[in-house]
């Protein structure tokens, strides 16, 4: 597990990054990789590159949900600060990546950054290839919509 880790660290990082920011991308490689070593009897893993992929996005996803139910209680508007503050940010971009699902923007991400087919995508977030072409013609009808 732990040179399977090492080999994908920077991989991780950068994904954790397209879903959850710079501030809090490292904190949520972390939390997966501690979820994970943390565990009794983990399941068979027969793709570990997926695995850690996935187990990053569960990780992201939970941030997300917590982020949201503080938010909520202090009536902020929901994910304010993921991308506003970064200054090498272009406006449209962020309002694009605003617009999207959590889902939407990890598919574009590996689909883009990381080169990978609707399958190894699928594969690495343990989605439908169905669900896979769902979620990157609606992040790219965003991108249209913010940029037409």
């Amino acid at each position: 597990m732990g040179c399977c880790f090492a080999s994908e660290r920077e991989a991780l990082l950068r994904f954790a990054v397209s879903m959850v920011g710079p501030d809090h991308a490292q904190d949520i490689v972390a939390t997966a990789l501690t979820s994970v070593l943390e565990r009794r009897s983990p399941p068979p893993i027969i793709d570990m590159r997926s695995f850690l992929f996935r187990t990053v996005h569960n990780a992201a996803n939970h941030h997300w949900r917590t982020q949201n139910r503080r938010l909520r209680r202090q009536r902020e508007v929901l994910w304010t600060e993921r991308y506003e503050d970064h200054p090498d940010c272009d406006p449209t971009i962020r309002r694009a990546l605003n617009a999207m699902s959590l889902r939407q923007r990890a598919v574009i991400y590996l689909a883009y950054w990381e080169d990978q087919t609707n399958a190894g995508i699928a594969t690495t977030l343990g989605i439908s290839l169905g669900s896979v072409k769902r979620h990157r013609m609606r992040a790219l009808q965003r991108l249209k919509e913010h940029y037409t």
